[in-house]
């Protein structure tokens, strides 16, 4: 809310006076608005988080004008950037993919006098959106119990990164576990498989 504030000096009773208002007065000042509630990620993927909050408490008649949403990434690589919306959801895009990420909420006030509430409740957030895909997965050779496969690495552009390759299978009959196996190589070998 938009205050104005007034200073004067006052006499010893009695008879008291009041002085000229103070140099430079009165003052217009806004008090922050309060901060957003339920900040949360509803959704993410390579390179498209998505968001969404409730509006801040309204007692005592607390006003705001919109939401200011400041994200970057967490290793302090690139811009801080800013984005705002009168909605209570709002999606970040063209974000690179593999990336951990750091986003905060605001509620801003109305003009004149701008302020800026504390930080949403439930922030910061951080997530990391998904790697891309490896490319051209295809396996080689096939031998009673052994499988060789091999691929390319993702796409590197906008800057994605990612760390190591999941190679996951299981029977396509429903049968037995599903089975896991990690490594940073483009390749890797299937090994005591049951043949047939």
């Amino acid at each position: 809310v938009l205050y104005s504030i007034s200073l004067f000096a006052v006499s010893q009773e009695p008879h008291v006076t009041v002085s000229e208002e103070a140099v430079g007065g009165p003052l217009t000042v806004r008090t922050k608005p309060n901060p957003p509630q339920n900040f949360a990620i509803t959704n993410f993927t390579t390179t498209v988080v998505d968001l969404n909050w409730t509006q801040p408490d309204s007692a005592n008649s607390a006003i705001f004008a919109k939401y200011r949403i400041t994200y970057s990434r967490a290793d302090g690589n690139g811009n801080m950037m800013t984005n705002e919306t009168s909605s209570t959801s709002f999606s970040l895009t063209e974000l690179s993919p593999g990336v951990l990420y750091s986003i905060s909420l605001f509620a801003v006030s109305q003009e004149p006098h701008v302020t800026v509430s504390e930080e949403a409740v439930g922030g910061p957030l951080t997530v990391r959106t998904n790697p891309n895909a490896p490319q051209n997965f295809m396996s080689g050779n096939i031998a009673t119990t052994t499988v060789e496969l091999m691929w390319d690495p993702p796409d590197n552009a906008n800057s994605a990164i990612f760390d190591k390759y999941r190679i996951t299978y299981s029977r396509a009959d429903g049968n037995g576990n599903m089975m896991t196996n990690e490594t940073s190589s483009t390749s890797f070998s299937l090994t005591e498989l049951s043949p047939g």
